[in-house]
C-alpha cells in the first residue's frame, strides 16, 4: 500500500446504530486510543513538573494514576460502549469496523507525524523509545532489542493498554483498535518504513516484538509527500 493513500473504508452500507456512531469512534481513537505506537501518544500527559498556566479547577491535578485513567477512558466507557454495538450488530462486524477506522486514523497520525516533523527519517520516528518521555516511561516497560540505521526492534515486557483490555476481557478489541493499526502509522509515515511483528502481549504472548525496518537510503527523508 502506498504511503499517499490511506486504508480503505469499509463499504457504505445502510445505516445502522453503530453507522449512525461512526464518527464518535473515530472520536474515541483520536481522544482515547489513537493506537500505533505514535498514535498513541495522542493521549501522553504532560511532563512532570511543568506548571500549567491556566489556573481554572477543570486543569487541576486529579491525582489518579495511568492504571486509572486508562481504565475510565477504555474499561468504564469505550469497551461497554463497544459492547453494546456488539450485541446489535455482532462482535465480527464490529471487530471490522473497529480495526479500519482506527488503521485509518493511525495512517492519518503518522503522515501528519512526517509533514510536522523537520527530519522526517527513520531515527525520528524511533526517537520515541530512545529518550521516553514520562508518559511512556509509565504504560510501557520495554528493551531496545536492535538499533541500527535500517533497523529498529522493541522487546515489550508490560504495556498497560493490554492489561486493561485483557482484564476486562476484550482483548480482541484491543487487538483490533490498538495493536493492528501500529502498520498503518509506520505506512502513513513513509513509504520506506515497514513494520513486522509476530508476538504482542494483548493476544496472550509474553511479550511484544515491534520491529520497524527503514527500507529506503539511510538517512532519507520519508517520500511521503
Amino acid at each position: 500500500m502506498s504511503a499517499s493513500s490511506p486504508p480503505s473504508a469499509v463499504p457504505s452500507t445502510k445505516r445502522s446504530l453503530l453507522l449512525d456512531r461512526r464518527h464518535f469512534l473515530g472520536g474515541c481513537v483520536s481522544c482515547l486510543a489513537a493506537p500505533q505506537l505514535l498514535c498513541k501518544s495522542a493521549v501522553a500527559a504532560p511532563e512532570a513538573g511543568v506548571p500549567d498556566p491556566i489556573a481554572h479547577k477543570f486543569k487541576a491535578d486529579a491525582q489518579s494514576s495511568f492504571e486509572d485513567n486508562f481504565k475510565f477512558a477504555y474499561a468504564q466507557v469505550l469497551i461497554p460502549y463497544l459492547n453494546d454495538i456488539a450485541d446489535e450488530i455482532g462482535r465480527k462486524r464490529l471487530i471490522k469496523i473497529v480495526q479500519t477506522r482506527w488503521e485509518e486514523h493511525c495512517w492519518k497520525s503518522g503522515k501528519k507525524f512526517a509533514e510536522d516533523s523537520a527530519k522526517p527519517d527513520f531515527a525520528n520516528f524511533t526517537e520515541w523509545a530512545r529518550t521516553p518521555k514520562r508518559f511512556w516511561q509509565h504504560v510501557l516497560s520495554f528493551a531496545i532489542v536492535e538499533d541500527t540505521p535500517k533497523a529498529f526492534e522493541i522487546k515489550v515486557t508490560e504495556c498497560l493498554w493490554a492489561k486493561v483490555f485483557r482484564d476486562a476481557g476484550d482483548a480482541d478489541i484491543g487487538y483490533a483498535g490498538i495493536c493492528h493499526p501500529d502498520f498503518a502509522t509506520a505506512r502513513g509515515y513513509s513509504a520506506n518504513l515497514r513494520m513486522t511483528r509476530t508476538k504482542t502481549l494483548m493476544q496472550g504472548h509474553d511479550f511484544c516484538n515491534h520491529r520497524w525496518l527503514w527500507e529506503g537510503p539511510v538517512g532519507s527523508r520519508t517520500g511521503a509527500f
